[in-house]
């Protein structure tokens, strides 16, 4: 029968075999998402923005060793907009502001490790792949799940593009740095 080998200080509980040979331990699990949060790597980028029409208005850059992952988005307007996200363009976007997303973990000063640019029309970038169009409704709480996340590993960017414009919108998105193995 192979044995156990427990890796690390231990927290003084017990890991044992049982007699059919299966491993029986007292665990708590979490949550990927839930488990950067305790660990001060959840984050959440709260912005408002009035885009021109067709122009690309948040712009995402990893900078992190470790993968970025945006799992939903937020989005409210007075009336209907489109969002256009692009995977990957490339380019250094100008004309817009530099904003830096707050900690989940109110007790945590660690920050995020990558570029969070915004603004009515960002100019400079090109190219990308368009991975999604999400359609706002206004006077609404437009939620939208990123049912298998999007990962931005590092160096990789997105961003998000207004079709219609003039139109104001409230934008929250949580996202968190996936530390270690999951």
């Amino acid at each position: 029968m192979p044995g156990i080998q427990i890796i690390g200080g231990g927290n003084n509980r017990i890991a044992e075999v049982n007699d059919e040979g299966r491993l029986r331990v007292n665990s708590v699990t979490l949550e990927p998402e839930y488990c950067a949060n305790v660990s001060g790597y959840s984050f959440q980028l709260q912005l408002t923005t009035t885009p021109s029409p067709s122009a690309d208005f948040l712009y995402i850059k990893n900078l992190s060793n470790e993968p970025l992952i945006l799992e939903n988005m937020f989005v409210t307007c007075d009336t209907k907009e489109d969002i256009w996200i692009y995977r990957n363009p490339t380019g250094i976007p100008t004309g817009g502001n530099s904003t830096i997303p707050i900690n989940s973990n109110f007790g945590s000063s660690k920050q995020t490790d990558g570029s969070f640019i915004y603004g009515s029309d960002l100019g400079g970038l090109t190219g990308g792949s368009l991975f999604n169009t999400l359609p706002c409704f206004g006077n609404t709480n437009n939620a939208f799940s990123f049912r298998n996340w999007i990962i931005l590993p590092k160096n990789s960017t997105i961003s998000f593009n207004a079709k219609n414009g003039n139109i104001k919108l409230d934008i929250s998105i949580p996202l968190f740095y996936l530390i270690g193995d999951i």
